[in-house]
């Protein structure tokens, strides 16, 4: 195996110095305050909007993203089975001693 390369300073470097290091800056870029920020939807509401929204969306159209509550309706609405008015379902037969 050979041995790593070793570096070497060079006397009188062409090289200017580097620029001087920025201060790290912490929180929000431009000093805002929490309070102007819109507020976030918590990961389960975005996931109900956004399963809402694939429901409404047809023919590789995206549909608008539905608020919260509207997403639930539409969801609801969704997983109700279908009715076919022209099955007719046997009464049970009834069982004598």
């Amino acid at each position: 195996m050979r041995s790593p390369r070793k570096l070497r300073v060079v006397p009188d470097c062409p090289q200017p110095d580097p620029q001087p290091f920025k201060r790290i800056q912490y929180g929000f870029a431009g000093g805002h305050k929490v309070e102007r920020l819109a507020p976030m939807p918590l990961p389960h509401e975005i996931s109900v909007r956004a399963r809402a929204q694939s429901i409404l969306s047809r023919d590789g159209k995206r549909a608008e993203l539905p608020d919260y509550e509207t997403a639930l309706k539409i969801i609801a609405e969704a997983n109700k089975p279908k009715r076919d008015w022209n099955v007719t379902v046997p009464k049970p037969r009834k069982v004598t001693p």
